[in-house]
């Protein structure tokens, strides 16, 4: 295969692939379907980018994540190479031309969303692009047994049979088995060739701690490893509050999360990747796509809601092949949060069919009635309305969507968002000055209080109206006119939230679900809760076993997390007491100490005997005779 590697050096600048690449791309390129587990840092994205261009004909690469698409055809444009992206925000005009430049262009590589397989135009324009390979990335994301199964990716099936010739190649970091037969099953693989790249790298450090002062340990652990970080937490408010509190200690760190604009995110995520600052704190929004190789430290200062989404975030480290930490601190209420959010998110049958009669109760709708019919949905109202939590409530509805009973429009998932631009003493003389706006004001941080200084806080503006007896149109006007002096970022809501009925209305009872599915979603979502508890809480098996096994793996045990540096401290101490009580008992020379000890433990003995001699507990006193000091 002599043109891959003149490709790879041309435009890469390599003069080697590193595992499984080069078997991916002769995979590829025999038009083979493949699925491949590759750890974050394998160098997945040049197992499909080298290949499409050594082939006439385009391949098409379906991605979550506009972030990523964004930076590999940036980097791809680097090399010379001619990518496109077409992702939500674009104008019609401009995906249009996108669309032509794969037709009838030069383009090597194109990038989109799962939703946008589903567009009619984009079908239409796709059976007149010449798609050579359908490459689906983060593919664990088809699987409803996964750690983030996203609906749009079961269309991927259905799409590829508008391009019959392309191959599928499937790519993710990891996933246990059940998933990885899910995942092939959904993808409609035909034959698939597996690839399987372990995701243990020997220079990642694991390491758990049980702590009441997390922040404290974080502050120490950035000041004991210098280099790049990423720190992950699970609410949007905490990851600024962290960020200042580091900024105060003299630690340059800024915050990352979805509920920031994109101009935003790109550009906290371009401060981090420059080095302007060395810490970014984020949710599990961020990571994907990052190619950044010399990130020294990974830290969880809350709990992952899976080992796989873990493993994925702890694999952004130490990319560079440099010694990188993962580190992860939890104190006791952390395991209670995280069985409550399970609880919470992944709703009981009775609690399903109790939402569905309060829903058909709310709107006032007969058995058998309403298919297809189209209502304004109100989550604030309908919770006040039926005395039901809000919680369970969007939980609820999200098993009844999934279900096929009702669908919900975008709007429903992003209500408005505001954030203050201006300090708290700055506001207070706006106030002052314009008095107009005091009443808005003051009603905003009644009800939101300080989350209005954090971007970015999400409102609801009937919800202010009826607190300031006004109404909602009044709250709209004022909020953008304080838009455009600046006081706030607003960013009000496209449409009104809507709820859609798809089948006639079942007595709540009889509701149809498909019981064994949701029970086994939520029985699956209970094990992985249960599978990151037994991780933080082991207390002897090494932190890399644990893993391996959980993904099926072979063991392997990496001899420097901290349950095998606690196993080889305390084996110290219990060689260190052997050794001062034989020497104490006039046994001096090394065969006699050695004499009592089976021959398997005698490098342990001598390596304890040496570092006694190096802390100069023991000394030779006499040539072949010990002595304590």
């Amino acid at each position: 295969m002599p043109k891959i590697y003149e490709l790879l050096q041309k435009y890469w600048g390599y003069d080697s692939f590193r595992p499984f690449q080069e078997q991916i791309i002769t995979n590829i390129l025999a038009g083979k379907d493949l699925l491949a587990f590759l750890p974050t840092g394998s160098g997945k994205s040049l197992c499909f980018q080298l290949p499409a261009l050594c082939r006439t004909g385009l391949t098409l690469v379906v991605t979550p994540l506009i972030s990523l698409m964004r930076d590999q055809v940036s980097q791809l444009a680097k090399r010379g190479i001619y990518a496109e992206a077409i992702f939500s925000g674009m104008s019609s005009k401009e995906i249009e031309r996108r669309l032509d430049n794969c037709i009838y262009g030069a383009v090597k590589l194109l990038y989109v969303s799962p939703e946008r397989l589903q567009t009619d135009l984009f079908k239409l324009r796709a059976a007149n692009m010449n798609i050579i390979t359908l490459v689906v990335d983060e593919a664990h994301c088809i699987s409803q047994w996964g750690y983030d199964f996203r609906p749009s990716y079961l269309e991927i099936a259905h799409f590829k049979a508008t391009i019959p010739q392309a191959n599928i190649a499937a790519f993710t970091a990891t996933a246990t088995k059940a998933v990885s037969i899910d995942m092939q099953e959904r993808l409609a693989l035909t034959n698939p060739i597996l690839f399987s790249q372990p995701f243990y790298r020997s220079n990642i450090v694991y390491w758990v701690r049980k702590t009441e002062d997390k922040e404290g340990q974080l502050c120490r652990a950035l000041k004991q490893h210098p280099g790049s970080a990423i720190v992950y937490v699970n609410t949007r408010k905490r990851t600024q509050k962290v960020a200042t509190l580091l900024d105060t200690k003299g630690i340059t760190a800024t915050f990352y999360h979805a509920g920031l604009t994109a101009a935003d995110r790109i550009h906290k995520q371009e401060q981090w990747s420059q080095n302007k600052v060395r810490v970014i704190v984020a949710t599990a929004a961020f990571g994907m796509g990052i190619d950044k190789p010399d990130v020294a430290l990974v830290v969880h200062l809350d709990l992952p809601t899976s080992l796989e989404a873990y493993c994925q975030e702890v694999g952004r480290a130490g990319r560079d092949n440099h010694k990188a930490y993962a580190i992860l601190w939890y104190d006791l209420h952390d395991i209670v949060l995280l069985r409550q959010r399970w609880k919470e998110s992944y709703p009981t049958i009775d609690q399903v069919k109790k939402v569905y009669q309060h829903l058909v109760n709310y709107y006032k709708i007969a058995v058998g009635s309403h298919a297809f019919v189209t209502y304004d949905f109100d989550l604030e109202h309908f919770k006040n309305s039926t005395a039901i939590q809000a919680k369970e409530a969007y939980y609820g509805l999200k098993v009844l969507e999934s279900e096929g009973f009702i669908q919900l429009n975008e709007a429903y998932y992003q209500p408005s968002k505001i954030y203050f631009l201006l300090s708290k003493q700055a506001l207070y003389d706006f106030q002052l000055s314009y008095p107009a706006y005091d009443l808005l004001i003051r009603g905003l941080l009644r009800i939101y209080g300080g989350a209005l200084f954090a971007p970015y806080c999400m409102i609801i503006e009937k919800k202010i109206a009826q607190q300031l007896s006004c109404m909602p149109s009044n709250v709209y006007e004022q909020l953008c006119t304080l838009h455009r002096l600046q006081v706030v970022e607003y960013l009000p809501q496209r449409m009104h939230p809507q709820i859609t009925f798809l089948t006639p209305r079942y007595i709540a009872a009889q509701l149809p679900l498909k019981i064994d599915k949701i029970q086994q979603k939520n029985e699956t979502a209970r094990k992985k809760m249960e599978a990151v508890i037994h991780y933080i809480t082991n207390h002897r098996l090494c932190r890399l076993v644990i893993l391996l096994d959980y993904f099926g793996e072979k063991e392997l045990t990496c001899h420097q997390c901290d349950i095998c540096r606690q196993q080889v401290t305390e084996g110290m101490e219990v060689w260190r007491a052997y050794i001062i009580e034989a020497i104490t008992t006039g046994k001096q020379a090394l065969e006699e100490l050695t004499a009592g000890v089976a021959q398997a433990k005698e490098k342990e003995l001598l390596d304890a005997i040496r570092r006694m001699l190096e802390t100069q507990e023991i000394y030779y006193h006499y040539p072949g005779k010990l002595q304590l000091r």
